[in-house]
């Protein structure tokens, strides 16, 4: 008896994770990193959710194109 009530919970918890998960909507699109879309003011515009992928993405883009070595 103990074990049934303890299955049943389980996927009742098991079905209530997978539609509440389904349930958020995707995120925006990110914008192309280039060199007009990393200056500051443009960068404000970039939806919050994605922000601080694409800061680091725009931040790091300097690395990427000249290394220095």
């Amino acid at each position: 008896m103990r074990n049934m009530y303890l299955v049943l919970c389980g996927v009742g918890i098991l079905c209530g994770v997978a539609i509440g998960g389904c349930s958020q909507p995707p995120p925006p699109p990110m914008p192309a990193v280039n060199a007009e879309n990393c200056q500051p003011e443009n960068m404000k515009k970039v939806d919050p959710s994605i922000s601080a992928t694409f800061r680091v993405d725009c931040t790091a883009r300097g690395f990427y194109k000249n290394p220095g070595y």
